[in-house]
């Protein structure tokens, strides 16, 4: 479960969310949208716990953020997984080195997660190709393959549509389904673009 109650963040005086509350069950595939401006990027701050709520309280795994101790909030990280707009891969490193990165950074051997991922996003062929070598609708699968390498609780999506033609775009959100289809894994997808965020996902929340 994640909930946030009454959560308000501001900057400098300024609101970016003011007295938010809802609440996400485990597994829900759940979209957020809204205007530049709403509050969708500080949504996902808190969710990556990257800030503490100036105001309210947050629940990730009916946890408050607030009360975990630094260990704790670590180990709660490592359960979340993020894909962005601008896919943020390694130009110097293959596809999979890509994928295997989060491992690599964290200590753990490569493993046949990385072998099987490849073959979940239809990448297996492309495993020994570079950045530079695949279309934008492939980098993104590369980038969403390195989200899940970790077997994360929490994936978060922040506009992973955005940057990609319509062909693959539709790529990315069949794969988003398939995701909360065969894996144990709760998504919030925002986007700005309500089409997109209606096709893949369950729920819908408009801020």
């Amino acid at each position: 479960m994640y909930r946030f109650e009454q959560v308000s963040q501001l900057y400098d005086e300024k609101s970016a969310l003011v007295d938010l509350s809802f609440s996400v069950s485990s597994n829900e595939f759940v979209g957020i949208v809204g205007k530049s401006g709403s509050g969708k990027s500080t949504l996902l701050r808190l969710l990556n716990l990257l800030e503490a709520p100036t105001r309210g309280k947050l629940y990730l795994e009916n946890r408050e953020v607030v009360t975990l101790s630094a260990r704790e909030k670590q180990q709660m990280k490592e359960k979340i997984g993020m894909v962005f707009q601008q896919f943020n891969l390694l130009h110097n490193l293959t596809v999979a080195e890509n994928i295997a990165l989060p491992l690599k950074l964290s200590g753990q051997k490569e493993t046949s997660v990385v072998t099987s991922l490849l073959t979940f996003v239809g990448l297996e062929q492309k495993a020994h190709a570079y950045p530079s070598q695949l279309s934008g609708g492939e980098k993104q699968r590369v980038a969403l393959a390195r989200a899940l390498v970790r077997k994360p609780e929490l994936l978060l999506c922040d506009e992973v549509t955005s940057a990609l033609d319509e062909e693959y775009a539709d790529e990315v959100l069949r794969l988003l389904q398939k995701i909360h289809t065969e894996m144990d894994v709760t998504i919030f997808f925002v986007s700005h673009d309500l089409a997109a965020v209606k096709k893949t996902c369950s729920r819908i929340l408009v801020m």
